[in-house]
């Protein structure tokens, strides 16, 4: 028990630790992507988290009643359609920013694939980043974000039809390795 509680207060205090897989990161001043594990009460009001957007096929359980929470069913399969949770993340996103003390954690199972997806559709559609500035912010404050190939392609398409071209036509699929897509992204190392 000792050495649970241990882990957890360890956890919570690495909490914007860009290398680590299981920590939240920021990606904007409002803005927060992690893993489920990043769901904790303990852990998402540390970081001044006040809604959580959670992608996938359960909701997030334990719950704290200080926290909104909004449960969006996105299979991590290439054939998804990310439009419709994209668009409801993006609402839920516009309308939590009303509160200026409002911080929305974006997550998913591993915090790699749906949720970066969906936070890279927002940053293009709502903030007016390009795809591959959108991706280089993600992919520099959590490096093993990749989302899956179907969802980039919807994100290129995304894209086109929000600024008319396309910054990362002809990539079909991410790299796997953290060298490799900081490199094809222009992410500084």
């Amino acid at each position: 028990m000792a050495r649970k509680k241990q882990k957890q207060k360890q956890s919570a205090s690495h909490l914007y630790a860009s290398s680590d897989s299981a920590t939240i990161v920021q990606i904007t001043p409002y803005l927060y992507l992690g893993p489920r594990t990043a769901t904790e009460p303990r852990t998402a009001l540390a970081a001044g988290i006040t809604h959580v957007v959670s992608l996938g096929c359960q909701p997030v359980s334990p719950r704290s009643p200080a926290l909104a929470y909004h449960h969006l069913g996105l299979l991590d399969i290439p054939g998804a359609d990310l439009g419709a949770p994209a668009a409801l993340a993006g609402e839920i996103i516009k309308k939590a920013r009303r509160d200026p003390d409002a911080r929305v954690l974006v997550h998913c199972v591993g915090g790699v694939s749906r949720s970066p997806a969906v936070l890279a559709a927002y940053l293009v559609r709502k903030e007016g980043l390009s795809l591959r500035e959108a991706l280089r912010l993600l992919v520099s404050r959590r490096p093993c974000v990749r989302p899956n190939d179907g969802f980039l392609r919807q994100l290129r398409d995304m894209e086109a039809g929000a600024r008319g071209d396309e910054s990362m036509e002809g990539v079909e699929t991410l790299p796997p390795g953290v060298k490799e897509k900081r490199a094809l992204l222009g992410v500084e190392m």
